[in-house]
């Protein structure tokens, strides 16, 4: 499994305990990839975009909770949140060997 992969199984076993049994067609489309910007970082993920109106918050409302998880992840050096609730993740070096 690869680092990409690796996020957005924790994304998503994250977001099971926010809401347990939501079911996978949503979990399907979160998506963790590079951002078009590099300057955002290495990874950006759709998570709270995806996930808010099925949950029932608004996604920077998610967007926020699911930053506040991912800060406590000890691969990931930085979180921010661009727009509605796109998420932004930096990584440290050392992650990527």
């Amino acid at each position: 499994m690869n680092l990409f992969e690796q996020i957005s199984q924790t994304l998503k076993d994250y977001v099971n305990t926010l809401e347990p049994g939501l079911d996978d067609p949503s979990l399907v489309n979160i998506v963790v990839e590079p951002p078009r910007d590099p300057s955002h970082g290495e990874m950006a993920t759709n998570a709270a975009m995806v996930l808010a109106k099925k949950m029932g918050m608004r996604p920077k409302e998610l967007a926020e909770n699911i930053q506040t998880f991912l800060k406590a992840d000890s691969r990931i050096s930085d979180v921010s949140i661009a727009g509605p609730g796109f998420i932004n993740l930096s990584l440290y070096p050392d992650v990527w060997w």
